[in-house]
């Protein structure tokens, strides 16, 4: 697993604005539903589960729609570089949900220049179960 950093909040108000922005104009969202890391994990901390369990009436791209833009800096847990293309940040945030659980959201929020005519585009990594209970301490801006 790479290293966490942590991004100054400035940064982390500035990736959830362009999360917003994002979503508000159509991006087109990505979810990796069936991870190859998730195989021996068990079930209760696999995306679908977490999905199924939370909004079981709800397709995930409807949910994430919803969800996703209403994350707040004090939410955030910290950037990782994404293994698959490192030039890349993942960004992690834990989000409390009663009923429910703490869930883990890890995500990659790609602005398309005008020049590329394309969608914006969210890729959604890990929206699953905490595997530890999210402690106020792992919040660096709570």
């Amino acid at each position: 697993m790479s290293q966490r950093i942590i991004k100054p909040e400035f940064e982390v108000k500035s990736y959830i604005d362009n999360l917003k922005y994002a979503v508000e104009n159509g991006a087109v969202i990505v979810f990796a539903e069936d991870r190859l890391s998730e195989k021996t994990k068990p079930m209760e901390y696999r995306n679908k589960y977490a999905l199924a369990d939370l909004f079981p009436d709800e397709s995930p791209v409807d949910v994430f729609k919803r969800e996703l833009p209403q994350l707040v800096k004090e939410e955030y847990l910290g950037t990782v570089p994404d293994d698959r293309f490192p030039d890349k940040d993942l960004w992690e945030f834990g989000k409390v949900y009663d009923p429910g659980g703490d869930v883990y959201i890890k995500f990659r929020v790609e602005l398309m220049s005008i020049e590329n005519y394309g969608n914006d585009i969210i890729k959604v990594v890990s929206f699953h179960y905490a595997e530890t209970a999210l402690s106020k301490e792992v919040f660096p801006y709570k």
